[in-house]
This record gives structure tokens, sequence and C-alpha cells, in this order.
């Protein structure tokens, strides 16, 4: 796999083609890609990692078309690199992936030489922030560049990439490492589909890997591990195939980002995909079109370094800053109870549906009644001696068909809460009446709620 084949032209896509407003789930994002300050040094095929809030950049390949070892740190709070030279990384190398344990940064594989296809590295090198150092560790079991790692409960999770050629496909190899006792794990089963110009993240202690190759056509496979079950799952696929792409997550989203099609053309794309619905939706493109990228999430939003299309170098940091749209209540205002009324006063329980409840967004809403009460006596006289007067079982709620008999009717409150399963709730109550007689015009008068409905 010489880098000489991964030449990606820059597509035409134009920003303007895309909507700035899709859905992921069922509410809408505002989104946006903001240009930081450029790293210092142009390179692509980095390796990147998050400590302390601060974005490390490592490794790549020069506009010179020479390997670099350098590493370069950006603090988002200030928008700034930082200007003090770090310890270079000992292996020069590009098309590595990297994981961050315990505040250390954990960079494995990758080519050690332009020609991707022959020098491919097993190596595992680890870098410590605090002390300024690199240390070598046990090399990866099977050498291999263009892979997706993520990191779960303190382990390095390596999933999928190409090893050298003769054989140039990609593999479903998963291995893992474990910095407690320093060795790696190769029982661990392999992805269903092997492939490499992939990528990953970790989404609530499972690895998604997205997209790539087995040197045939893009592909749009997306599939996660799971550790506690030792298995990997077939999900949604994307719904742009694609190679060289890059994948991070920002609030439990997974975001599939740039790569390039079959045709080597690169694209700006931006796909997002919802877990908790097994959806994908477009979102805002990234202004730099890219070949294995490696975002990383940083206070809510995704920066993407460096990593140009094919052989360009460049020093480009973009942040993607996903901004939900408050969710809004549902209204409880309007509510009315089904039936209104009861009659005959036959002392049998008649369910209640809380009625008219809406949501601005369309959301489903689940109703809830948490009280009921009345304006007579629970068990009064002459109204047939049963109690309890009303049910409440799983939320919904039963009133008796029953009034006393020498009053002016009996009118019950069923106090409830709404809610859109996305933090929105209203509360309200719906009243049913039990008139003292039928007849035209005929209604319960309300005598004041000082009755428990539902006791004894």
């Amino acid at each position: 796999m010489k880098r000489s084949n991964l030449f990606i032209r820059l597509s035409g896509l134009s920003l303007g083609a895309i909507c700035l407003a899709l859905a992921i789930g069922t509410h809408a994002q505002a989104q946006s890609w903001v240009t930081k300050e450029d790293m210092p040094t142009a390179r692509t095929g980095v390796a990147t990692g998050v400590i302390a809030g601060k974005l490390y950049v490592v490794g790549g390949v020069l506009s010179s078309g020479d390997l670099t070892n350098v590493v370069e740190v950006y603090d988002p709070a200030t928008n700034t690199w930082d200007t003090t030279t770090k310890a270079p990384m000992p292996t020069n190398r590009f098309y590595a992936s990297a994981g961050v344990i315990g505040e250390k940064l954990y960079v494995v594989g990758g080519c050690i030489s332009p020609d991707c296809g022959v020098d491919v590295t097993a190596i595992l090198e680890v870098y410590d922030p605090v002390f300024d150092t690199w240390t070598t560790l046990p090399p990866m079991p099977t050498a291999r560049a263009t892979m997706a790692t993520g990191v779960i409960a303190g382990k390095l999770y390596v999933a999928g990439g190409s090893e050298s050629c003769g054989n140039c496909d990609g593999i479903g190899t998963l291995e893992v490492y474990n910095p407690a006792d320093n060795t790696w794990d190769t029982t661990k089963a392999s992805m269903p589909t092997a492939r490499s110009q992939t990528d990953g993240a970790v989404i609530n202690g499972k690895f998604y890997v997205v997209g790539g190759t087995t040197f045939g056509p893009p592909l749009n496979t997306l599939e996660v591990y799971n550790p506690s079950t030792g298995n990997w799952t077939t999900l949604a696929p994307m719904p742009t195939p694609r190679l060289g792409l890059g994948a991070g997550e920002v609030n439990g989203i997974l975001y599939a980002v740039s790569g390039n099609n079959e045709f080597d053309e690169s694209f700006n794309t931006v796909e997002a995909y919802n877990p908790a619905t097994n959806t994908w939706a477009l979102v805002f493109p990234i202004p730099t079109a890219r070949y294995l990228p490696k975002p990383q999430s940083i206070n809510g939003a995704l920066y993407v370094a460096g990593s140009g299309a094919g052989d360009i170098a460049i020093s480009t940091l973009e942040a993607f800053v996903p901004m939900v749209t408050t969710n809004q209540n549902p209204v409880c205002s309007v509510a009315q109870a089904n039936p209104p009324a009861l009659w005959s006063p036959n002392h049998k329980f008649v369910p209640i549906v809380v009625m008219g409840v809406t949501d601005p967004e369309g959301d489903a809403v689940t109703i809830t009644v948490t009280s009921v009460t009345q304006d007579e006596p629970v068990n009064a006289e002459g109204d047939g001696n049963t109690s309890p007067d009303a049910l409440i079982q799983a939320g919904s709620a039963s009133v008796r068909a029953e009034r006393s008999g020498t009053g002016d009717g009996r009118v019950y409150h069923l106090a409830f809460q709404a809610d859109d399963g996305h933090g929105g709730t209203c509360t309200g109550d719906v009243t049913v009446g039990v008139p003292h007689s039928m007849g035209k015009g005929v209604i319960a008068i309300d005598s004041g709620q000082v009755y428990d409905s539902t006791i004894p």
C-alpha cells in the first residue's frame, strides 16, 4: 500500500449544498465547524489523543514526504499550541493510532517508511506528559496500520487495519493491551468484517468501528464490540460508504468524518450515528476534506487536526460544535378526561384516559396519573358502601361511577405528569363528574377536593 496510491482529489462538494440543521433521533441540531489556530507542523497521517483537556498530535508525514516523530499540543481553552518542544516519539511513523490511559498517550502500529505496503510496524510506545518521556512497550502481536483504536476500562483495543503487502487486504483481528500487566490479549473475537483504513470510537463502554475497505469498494459497515459479552454486533449501515474516514464521539453520538470514495475523491461529508435509536443522520460537512483523520472530543466539541487528503500535508485544525436545540416541554394546559362524565352510578370502575396533551416537537408523550382526589368522602352515605373509589396502576387510573345519593354529584380530579422522553415535562389535572341525577344540563358540582380517592 503505497501512499501515492492513496492520493485523494478534492471533491466539488459545496457547503451550501448541505442543510445546516438535520435530525439526530427526534431533535434537530444546529451544527457548525470553526477554524482554530493552525498546527505548527503541517502533516498528514497523524495519531491523536486527549490528556487533561488538551489535544496531543504525534507523528505523520511532512510536505517533503519525510516521516516525522514530532509531538505538538493544543489547548482549546486558549486556542493556542504549546510552543515548548516536546520529547519526540522514538519511532518516526504515520497511519498509527493511539489511545489515552491514565493520562498517558499510547501510540501503536503504523508505517515506518513512505512505502506503507511493506514497512508496517507493531511498535507500541507510550508518552508521559508529566515527565515528557517516551517508553517502548511490548509490541502488538499483529503489525498493522490504518486501524481503529479505543480505550475501555483502562485497556487499549486495536481492531482491523492492514498488514504488509503481499496481503494488503484488511484484517478483522482484535487485540487488547493491558498496561496493568504489560501484556497483549490475542484471544478476542475478530470483527465480522475484515477491513483497513477504518476508525472507531468508544461509547458507553462499547467499541464502535465504522467504514474502511478490504482493498475493494469502500464499506459502510458499522460493527460494535461489547467487552462484557465478547461479541460483535452489526448495526445500521453508514449512509455514505467510505474508506480513510475518521471517527469520534461527542455526547454519546458517533461522528464519521471525511474519508474518500471508490474514485479516490475526498469527502467533506460528516454523518452522525445515534446508538440509542440505531439511526444515522447527515450533519454539517467539514470545511477541509481529509484522509484518515483522527478526531478527538474535548468539552463537547470534536477537534480534527492535520491529515489532509492523500499526500497533502496540512496544518489546519477545525472543531465541530454540535449544539442541541433546547427541548421544549409538552403542553398540558388543554388536557381533558375521556370520558368526562360517568352515568349511571353503578359502582363499577371506569378507565379514564387523559387526552389533549401535545408536544411542540411532535415527541411521543407518556402520561402518568399521580393522584386522584374527590369532593365527597370515600364510602360516603348513599354511595353504595364501596371503597376505594379510584385505582392507579402503572400510571393509569380508573374511578368508580358513583356519588352520594344526598349530595350534588361527585367530581374526581386526576393529577398527571406528561414526559416527552427528552427531559421535557409538564403537569396538569383533569376532572370527571358523576352527576346526582341524569337530565339535560345536570352536572356534578365540585364542592372542594379534600378526599383521597385511592384509600380503602
